[in-house]
């Protein structure tokens, strides 16, 4: 793993290679990035990671910071702008690298009428 793939904020690694953030509490807490598909799932695993007996605002706050960075450095833009730009939400695939509106995901995905 090089440096280029992975950054790390005080107690969470963002690891672009394996697409992962490990927050480091009393055990490697590992979050597979890929599973920040909406705002929503991103919001889930905010408030799990909050929910941990060993989770303090300051950890809190760099799992955001971690998030951002990945978003930043995989999207080249800020998580917001990939995720809810505006209130919009959006899916997001980390492997295709794009983030489009969600009605748009819809509608591309639903059977043809036809």
């Amino acid at each position: 793993m090089t440096s280029e793939n992975r950054t790390l904020h005080p107690r969470v690694i963002v690891d672009l290679e394996t697409h992962v953030l490990v927050v480091r509490g009393p055990y490697p807490y590992e979050i597979d990035l890929e599973t920040f598909t909406s705002p929503a799932e991103v919001l889930d695993w905010i408030l799990q990671v909050s929910g941990k007996p060993w989770c303090d605002r300051a950890l809190l706050g760099e799992l955001v910071a971690a998030i951002e960075t990945a978003c930043h450095e995989w999207f080249d833009d800020v998580a917001q702008a990939v995720f809810c730009p505006f209130g919009s939400t959006r899916r997001v695939d980390w492997l295709a690298r794009t983030s489009v509106s969600a009605s748009a995901s819809r509608r591309r995905d639903a059977p043809s009428q036809t």
